[in-house]
């Protein structure tokens, strides 16, 4: 958690190295979701500059978990 931001950081898992990596997924059950969360594109000290919105779950690597999103996520994530 970040002292600053009191938000929770996540990563993807990846298989490989540089150029070879490739993301690592699983299939999840509906039933198991229990609610959506919205992340936040750790963007660093400089931003891809083709950054956006359609691509940006694909060019970053790391998010930070928005729990001040509603009250009912703060309360699950704390």
């Amino acid at each position: 958690m970040c002292p600053h931001s009191q938000m929770y950081q996540v990563s993807k898992l990846v298989h490989g190295v540089g150029d070879q990596a490739q993301p690592l997924g699983m299939v999840v059950e509906v039933a198991s979701i229990a609610r959506a969360i919205q992340l936040i594109p750790d963007y660093g000290c400089v931003i891809h500059p083709n950054l956006n919105a359609a691509n940006c779950l694909d060019l970053c690597q790391t998010f930070w978990i928005n729990c001040f999103l509603d009250k009912e996520t703060y309360q699950a994530v704390y």
